[in-house]
Formats: structure tokens, sequence, C-alpha cells
């Protein structure tokens, strides 16, 4: 009888480096905020996670900005490199936590830009948003705003709330 050798999953996979940040938005206003993205959407595709008030002002601020909800059609979030009339990019606009970490956003041919201008509740939905970008193997930049920070203190703290209630 001989003994037999086993490669386990976790020893023979090699897992691809966890999605970083790799630039910070100095902006303290919504005003701020939307005129870092006037400039940048003349060059990208441009993903943004950010509250209601200040998709508010960028919905006013930049044409052909779009709101993404979970009724928004899911083929026209794959096509964020296609330009607008106005020859710039797509500002998709997200405020909705399970909208930006569950949707598949593409710009195949032209990459995007996430900026994070909100926090998320927890290390792994952080990572889940960071991802949003570049899965495909396209180009891409993730930033994050001045204002804050990825994960929202608050948030997490009623997380953990929870989980202990529970």
């Amino acid at each position: 009888m001989s003994l037999v050798s086993h490669t386990y999953w976790p020893n023979c996979i090699k897992m691809p480096p966890k999605p970083q940040v790799s630039k910070k938005i100095m902006a303290e206003s919504d005003e701020e905020l939307a005129a870092h993205l006037e400039q940048l959407v003349e060059d990208t595709f441009v993903l943004i996670f950010t509250t209601e008030a200040t998709a508010t002002v960028i919905l006013s601020n930049i044409p052909g900005a779009v709101m993404v909800t979970q009724d928004t059609d899911a083929d026209s979030l794959r096509r964020g490199d296609t330009r607008m009339p106005a020859c710039q990019f797509s500002v998709f606009v997200v405020t909705d936590r399970s909208v930006m970490i569950g949707t598949d956003f593409k710009a195949p041919t032209t990459g995007m830009t996430l900026i994070l201008d909100r926090g998320l509740e927890s290390e792994r939905e952080a990572l889940q948003a960071l991802s949003r970008v570049g899965r495909y193997g396209e180009r891409c930049v993730r930033m994050i705003t001045s204002r804050a920070s990825l994960v929202d203190e608050k948030l997490n703290k009623g997380l953990v709330k929870r989980l202990i209630d529970y």
C-alpha cells in the first residue's frame, strides 16, 4: 500500500492581486468634484459611487450623466466606452451600495475610471466595488475623493452590531 500525494486547491491557484486605489481626488465640495468629472469625461468613461445629494449636482452639471439603478438596462452598462454626441464619454452615477457591488460595468475598448466618493459597509464590499473596473483586462483607474474612505466607519459599526445581534 502506498501513500498518495494530493494537491489541494488553495496551494495550486494563484490569486490575482487585490485591486487598490491608485489616485486621490482633492475635492471637498460637490461642485469641485463635478468640475473634476467634466475634465475626466473628455478622455474616459467614469463610474462614480456617491451620495444622493452629490448625484443631483453631477446629473445637473454634466451632460450625458446617467443615474444607475437596479432597473437600468444591463446591456447599456456594458457599453460604457461609447462616446456621447458631444464627443465626451458618459458618467454612470451610482448611489445604491447593492447596485455598486453587484452590477457588471464594462468599457472594453477604452477602459474606465472608478471614483469612490463615499465609503462602503465593509472591506469585502470595498473590494467588490474596486473590482467593478478592470475585471476583463481593460484599462482602469481607481480613485477616491479626499472626503471619503473605503470603509465608512458608521456603516461598519452598524454591520458589526447586526452580526452580534443575530
